[in-house]
Formats: structure tokens, sequence, C-alpha cells
């Protein structure tokens, strides 16, 4: 857990040679008892899989296609 008034910078990912932006708004959420953003969780987590797993706060804001066969 975070302060969410620290100084977030914006997440960058690179997808078949583009750019994808992830803001701090949507990689944290404020859960601070009334609301003053005083205690943000971060929505990214580690594992140890062989892969990566990218989950809602990397697809925000963007218009996705998923298609299994290509």
């Amino acid at each position: 857990m975070a302060a969410c008034n620290a100084k977030w910078e914006s997440l960058w990912f690179m997808f078949q040679n583009m750019w994808i932006e992830v803001k701090p708004e949507e990689y944290l959420i404020d859960i601070s008892e009334n609301g003053n953003r005083e205690v943000c969780h971060i929505l990214m987590i580690g594992n140890n899989y062989d892969f990566f797993l990218f989950g809602l706060p990397i697809y925000q804001g963007y218009y996705t296609i998923h298609n299994m066969w290509n």
C-alpha cells in the first residue's frame, strides 16, 4: 500500500512496436476509509509464470480485440 498523493509516474509497455501508457489513475485505487487518498493499493502483482499476464489496468482507455486464432 502507498499514498495516493505521492508523485506516481505513468508506466509504459511495448506491444508489437507500439507503446502503451498506463496512467497512475488506472493502476492505483484509493482504499482510504474516508476517501481522502491517504492510502492507495497498487493494482498489479508479480507472478512466477513463464509469460506476462496483463489485466484490466492496462486495457483502460484502449479498444482491444482478442483474436485467439492470430
